[in-house]
């Protein structure tokens, strides 16, 4: 199974939830999948911060440019 596949499945299981205290549990559940992977999506987070400041002082010619971060994010997509 793709992972497209498995995301549209897993919004299935989580759109049949009705009860809020297992609602409450699966976003407990996420947020420490999330942070045990240090993936942050709050943009106003002293760590994400830093990490935008870090990535602003770097050499450009280390990085990648928009065209292949595109192909990246494309690829990560169709997998």
């Amino acid at each position: 199974m793709s992972a497209v596949e498995l995301k549209a499945k897993i919004h299935q299981q989580i759109d049949l939830l009705t009860d809020e205290q297992d609602i409450e549990d699966l976003y407990a559940n996420l947020s420490f999948f999330f942070q045990s992977r240090e993936i942050h999506f709050d943009s106003n987070s002293p760590e994400f911060l830093k990490t935008l400041n870090d990535s602003l002082q770097q050499n450009p010619k280390e990085g990648i440019n928009s065209d292949e971060l595109r192909n990246k994010v494309r690829e990560w997509l169709i997998k």
